[in-house]
Protein backbone atom coordinates (compact mmCIF):
# COMPACT_ATOMS: atom_id res chain seq x y z
CA UNK A 1 0.00 0.00 0.00
CA UNK A 2 3.19 2.13 1.02
CA UNK A 3 4.81 1.77 -2.30
CA UNK A 4 1.37 2.84 -4.59
CA UNK A 5 0.59 5.91 -2.65
CA UNK A 6 5.02 6.89 -3.21
CA UNK A 7 4.42 6.18 -6.58
CA UNK A 8 1.05 8.01 -7.06
CA UNK A 9 2.21 11.11 -5.39
CA UNK A 10 5.45 11.12 -7.43
CA UNK A 11 3.74 10.64 -10.48
CA UNK A 12 1.41 13.89 -9.10
CA UNK A 13 4.67 15.48 -8.62
CA UNK A 14 6.54 15.43 -12.06
CA UNK A 15 2.94 15.68 -13.71
CA UNK A 16 2.76 19.37 -11.63
CA UNK A 17 6.23 20.14 -13.37
CA UNK A 18 4.45 19.13 -16.56
CA UNK A 19 1.69 21.82 -15.76
CA UNK A 20 4.21 24.31 -15.01
CA UNK A 21 5.97 23.98 -17.97
CA UNK A 22 2.41 24.69 -19.92
CA UNK A 23 1.27 27.12 -17.98
CA UNK A 24 4.79 28.99 -18.71
CA UNK A 25 4.42 28.23 -22.68
CA UNK A 26 0.70 29.27 -22.54
CA UNK A 27 1.91 32.81 -20.56
CA UNK A 28 5.11 33.01 -22.71
CA UNK A 29 2.53 32.61 -26.39
CA UNK A 30 0.41 35.54 -24.76
CA UNK A 31 3.35 37.72 -24.03
CA UNK A 32 5.06 37.36 -27.21
CA UNK A 33 1.20 37.94 -29.12
CA UNK A 34 0.94 40.53 -27.24
CA UNK A 35 4.27 41.97 -27.61
CA UNK A 36 3.79 41.67 -31.47
CA UNK A 37 0.37 42.94 -31.49
CA UNK A 38 1.65 46.68 -29.77
CA UNK A 39 4.67 46.57 -31.95
CA UNK A 40 2.74 45.89 -34.75
CA UNK A 41 0.11 48.55 -34.41
CA UNK A 42 2.85 51.11 -33.91
CA UNK A 43 5.55 50.35 -36.17
CA UNK A 44 3.80 47.91 -38.83
CA UNK A 45 4.83 44.36 -39.05
CA UNK A 46 7.93 45.10 -40.27
CA UNK A 47 9.87 42.04 -39.02
CA UNK A 48 6.64 40.04 -40.15
CA UNK A 49 6.34 38.82 -36.37
CA UNK A 50 3.16 37.12 -36.55
CA UNK A 51 4.70 34.44 -37.92
CA UNK A 52 6.45 33.33 -35.05
CA UNK A 53 3.35 33.55 -32.86
CA UNK A 54 1.87 31.17 -35.79
CA UNK A 55 5.15 28.40 -35.54
CA UNK A 56 4.83 28.38 -31.23
CA UNK A 57 0.46 28.42 -31.56
CA UNK A 58 0.06 24.62 -31.91
CA UNK A 59 2.71 23.44 -29.72
CA UNK A 60 1.65 25.74 -27.02
CA UNK A 61 -2.01 24.15 -28.65
CA UNK A 62 -0.89 20.93 -27.99
CA UNK A 63 0.94 21.08 -25.04
CA UNK A 64 -2.38 22.20 -22.95
CA UNK A 65 -4.48 19.88 -25.01
CA UNK A 66 -2.26 17.20 -23.18
CA UNK A 67 -2.14 18.54 -19.70
CA UNK A 68 -5.97 19.31 -19.32
CA UNK A 69 -7.29 15.83 -20.79
CA UNK A 70 -4.58 14.01 -18.52
CA UNK A 71 -5.48 15.82 -15.83
CA UNK A 72 -9.37 16.00 -16.04
CA UNK A 73 -9.33 12.01 -17.09
CA UNK A 74 -6.63 11.03 -14.69
CA UNK A 75 -5.73 13.00 -12.31
CA UNK A 76 -9.23 14.35 -10.92
CA UNK A 77 -11.12 10.98 -10.66
CA UNK A 78 -7.95 9.67 -8.86
CA UNK A 79 -8.29 12.68 -6.11
CA UNK A 80 -12.00 12.68 -5.77
CA UNK A 81 -12.06 8.83 -5.44
CA UNK A 82 -9.27 9.05 -3.03
CA UNK A 83 -9.70 12.20 -1.55
CA UNK A 84 -13.09 13.13 -0.72
CA UNK A 85 -12.68 16.19 1.35
CA UNK A 86 -11.33 18.26 -1.40
CA UNK A 87 -11.83 21.58 -0.85
CA UNK A 88 -13.31 24.23 -2.87
CA UNK A 89 -10.03 26.22 -2.98
CA UNK A 90 -8.46 22.76 -4.95
CA UNK A 91 -11.22 22.42 -7.27
CA UNK A 92 -10.50 26.39 -8.34
CA UNK A 93 -6.47 25.76 -8.61
CA UNK A 94 -7.31 22.98 -10.60
CA UNK A 95 -9.85 24.82 -12.85
CA UNK A 96 -7.08 27.66 -13.02
CA UNK A 97 -4.09 25.64 -13.89
CA UNK A 98 -5.95 22.85 -16.55
CA UNK A 99 -8.83 24.40 -17.71
CA UNK A 100 -8.32 28.11 -17.77
CA UNK A 101 -5.03 28.18 -19.77
CA UNK A 102 -7.09 25.96 -22.68
CA UNK A 103 -10.27 28.05 -22.44
CA UNK A 104 -7.88 31.03 -23.30
CA UNK A 105 -6.19 29.24 -25.92
CA UNK A 106 -9.63 28.02 -27.75
CA UNK A 107 -10.86 31.52 -27.59
CA UNK A 108 -7.30 32.66 -29.27
CA UNK A 109 -7.77 29.90 -31.93
CA UNK A 110 -11.73 31.48 -32.40
CA UNK A 111 -11.30 34.76 -32.49
CA UNK A 112 -8.05 35.08 -34.77
CA UNK A 113 -6.38 33.87 -37.94
CA UNK A 114 -3.68 31.54 -36.04
CA UNK A 115 -3.65 28.34 -37.69
CA UNK A 116 -3.74 25.55 -36.12
CA UNK A 117 -5.67 22.62 -38.12
CA UNK A 118 -2.00 21.83 -40.18
CA UNK A 119 -2.73 18.12 -39.10
CA UNK A 120 1.06 16.80 -39.90
CA UNK A 121 2.44 19.34 -37.58
CA UNK A 122 -0.42 19.30 -34.68
CA UNK A 123 0.35 15.43 -35.06
CA UNK A 124 3.89 15.71 -34.56
CA UNK A 125 3.17 17.50 -31.56
CA UNK A 126 1.01 15.09 -30.26
CA UNK A 127 3.29 12.08 -30.54
CA UNK A 128 6.01 14.44 -29.04
CA UNK A 129 4.32 14.81 -25.91
CA UNK A 130 2.87 11.53 -25.72
CA UNK A 131 6.28 10.37 -26.08
CA UNK A 132 7.42 12.40 -23.05
CA UNK A 133 4.63 11.55 -20.58
CA UNK A 134 5.37 7.51 -21.25
CA UNK A 135 8.99 8.46 -20.88
CA UNK A 136 8.50 10.75 -17.46
CA UNK A 137 6.01 7.74 -16.35
CA UNK A 138 8.34 5.55 -17.30
CA UNK A 139 11.33 7.27 -15.55
CA UNK A 140 9.50 8.38 -12.68
CA UNK A 141 8.39 4.69 -11.54
CA UNK A 142 11.20 3.02 -12.34
CA UNK A 143 13.55 5.06 -10.04
CA UNK A 144 10.62 5.11 -7.40
CA UNK A 145 11.01 1.36 -7.72
CA UNK A 146 14.59 1.45 -7.72
CA UNK A 147 14.89 3.70 -4.40
CA UNK A 148 12.71 1.57 -2.82
CA UNK A 149 15.06 -1.75 -3.55
CA UNK A 150 18.07 -0.04 -2.60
Amino acid sequence: MGQTSSKTSRLCRNFTYLTYWGFTATNLYFFIAMLQNIVGRVYGDVAHSWKFTHFIFPDVMCIELMISSVFWLVFFPYMMQNNRQLKEIDIAQAIGAHLIPLLMLLAELANNTVCFWNFKRAATTMIAMGGYLIVNIAYTLGKETNSLRG
